[in-house]
């Protein structure tokens, strides 16, 4: 499935930066019309972040709307960092060391040299050039903290999520096609602004289609659906038909901090990773070039579950 999506997957797995998001809007807009559909955008602002969402399929009769982060991570520097895709709060709070991590230790570093510099550095020659290094790293870092390098490869968070709606839009049956929307969703760090704006786009037209979004599914021996409270039918319709039923997980008001779940008022996030000690989804590896497999039998999974779940509605 991977040579199919090939773009996805390797020369447009990095979309990080705004000429690299362009490039993958581009595709997704190619691909999606050559399958039949109508496709638009959703663009706006939310504080300082210029966000361009795409939004595929027709908003007035769309019943369902299958949300896609389609940016990626930035690099992070830390070993096996972990991410919770149905906690956006713990996420947050696990994500804080291996994202600024490296930066204090450089800080750190830099600051002890500067201290001691002249016991350390025996002539004035070697302190200027240390000053003068040490504000080329420190401007470095700046960038690194606000804007964040380019991670090259992103399949599971969150190429896999492309291919399965893709997939879906290719499978479904004409009169199916009226029903199903596809979000795909820009700015997904933090605040999910691009989440935001496209619900306050939703809300002006007075539209509240249930969302089923698609987080972190391309690997992993765990596959769960998170839930908010509101929402719990639509969980249990999605799961009913499975041979092996999902484990369900409602997601709360502290979980949906600093997650998309944050802005959805009826909605459900299917995922996939390993359950760790605390009984909780985790990906491990997001972010750095681990993150390279794609489960072909999970794509299919999820694409089929959805399939189902929207022939019935």
């Amino acid at each position: 499935m991977e040579k199919q999506y090939e773009f996805y997957t390797k020369k447009g797995s990095a979309r990080l930066t705004a000429r690299d998001k362009k490039k993958c809007r581009r595709q997704l807009e190619k691909d999606f019309q050559e399958l039949g559909w109508e496709v638009s955008s959703i663009d706006g602002n939310s504080g300082l972040y210029k966000v361009k969402n795409l939004f595929v399929g027709n908003m007035k009769s769309a019943k369902v709307v299958i949300t896609v982060p389609y940016d990626t991570p930035p690099k992070v520097y830390w070993p096996n960092p972990k991410y919770y895709p149905l906690n956006g709060n713990r996420s947050n709070l696990k994500g804080f060391l291996p994202l600024y991590g490296p930066a204090l230790i450089i800080y750190a570093i830099i600051f002890i040299i500067f201290s001691f510099q002249n016991q350390i550095l025996s002539n004035e020659i070697m302190r200027s050039l240390f000053s003068v290094g040490a504000m080329v790293i420190l401007i470095f870092m700046m960038y690194y903290l606000l804007h964040g390098f380019t991670n090259r490869h992103n399949a599971t968070r969150n190429s896999a999520s492309i291919i399965a709606a893709l997939e879906i839009a290719k499978s479904l049956s004409k009169d199916d096609k009226r029903k199903v929307a596809f979000l795909f969703t820009d700015k997904n760090i933090r605040r999910h602004a691009g989440t935001k704006v496209a619900m306050e786009e939703f809300k002006s037209q007075d539209k509240n289609p249930t969302m089923i979004a698609l987080n972190c599914i391309g690997t992993g021996k765990d596959m769960a659906i998170g839930y908010l409270p509101n929402s719990r039918k639509v969980a249990q319709e999605i799961n009913r038909k499975l041979k092996v039923r999902l484990k369900q997980v409602q997601i709360d008001n502290t979980m949906c901090i600093q997650s998309s779940m944050e802005h959805f008022s009826k909605a459900v996030m299917i995922s996939a990773g390993t359950f760790d000690d605390k009984n909780e989804l985790c990906v491990i590896g997001t972010g750095t070039g681990k993150d390279r497999h794609i489960d072909d039998e999970n794509i299919a999974k999820v694409v089929q579950m959805i399939i189902t779940y929207i022939q019935a509605i």
